[in-house]
C-alpha cells in the first residue's frame, strides 16, 4: 500500500478535511508553459504530459494530438 504516491507535477495538496485516514486532495498545479498558478478544473487546466493552462492550450492548439484539440475546443465552448 503507498501511503504517498507519487505525483507527475508539481502541485498544491491540501489536507483532505473528511479523510479518516490522513489522505490528501490536489487542488492545483502550475501551467508548464507560463508558470501561472492553475486549478485543476477542466475549465481552467488539462494535463497531458505536463500541466497547461487553458490560455496556453488555446495558443498552442495545433502542438496537441487531434483527440485533445477538440477536447480544449469543447472546453472553450462550455
Amino acid at each position: 500500500m503507498c501511503l504517498f504516491p507519487r505525483l507527475h507535477e508539481e502541485c498544491y495538496v491540501l489536507k483532505d478535511p473528511f479523510s479518516t485516514s490522513g489522505g490528501f486532495v490536489t487542488v492545483g498545479g502550475l501551467c508548464s508553459m507560463c508558470n501561472r498558478d492553475v486549478c485543476l478544473s477542466n475549465r481552467c487546466s488539462l494535463f497531458y504530459t505536463q500541466r497547461f493552462c487553458i490560455n496556453c492550450s488555446v495558443k498552442h492548439i495545433q502542438e496537441f494530438p487531434h483527440e485533445l484539440q477538440q477536447e480544449i475546443m469543447h472546453k472553450l465552448k462550455s
